[in-house]
Parts: C-alpha cells; structure tokens; sequence
C-alpha cells in the first residue's frame, strides 16, 4: 500500500498464440468479413503468421484488428 501505482500488462500475446488463436484467425483473416474492406488483409495475414512463429510482438496491433473485426462483425 506504500509503494507508488504500478501497471501491468495483459497476456494479449499469450492468448493470440493459445486460447484466442482460432476465434481471432477466423475474425481477422477471413476473406470476405465485414472488417475485411477496412484494413489491409495482406499486412494483417503477414501480422497474424509472424505472430504465431514468434517473430516480433504483434499482440497489440492483432487485438486492435480484433476489437475492430467484432464490432464490423455488430455494426457494420
């Protein structure tokens, strides 16, 4: 309780590659969705592949273009 606020991270990365892997894969990367118009497909497929071979840290960009699949998917 005396120590200064400190922050943490969310597993965001962990998840992708484990329980998230396939919901994420189908909703980012699957041709013809409603979020498939907004964003790159190439680039997001090229993110999404040198995630899960562990080159680079794409967690965050891939959770964006998550949240952004799932409300294309409610709203669009």
């Amino acid at each position: 309780m005396d120590r200064p606020k400190q922050g943490f991270e969310i597993p965001v990365d962990a998840w992708l590659r484990g329980p998230l892997r396939e919901m994420s894969e189908a909703a980012v990367l699957q041709p013809g969705s409603a979020r498939a118009g907004l964003t790159n497909q190439a680039t997001a497929r090229r993110l999404f592949r040198a995630h899960l071979a562990g080159v680079g840290r794409h967690g965050q960009v891939l959770w964006s273009l998550l949240a952004l699949a799932r409300w294309a998917g409610q709203y669009v």
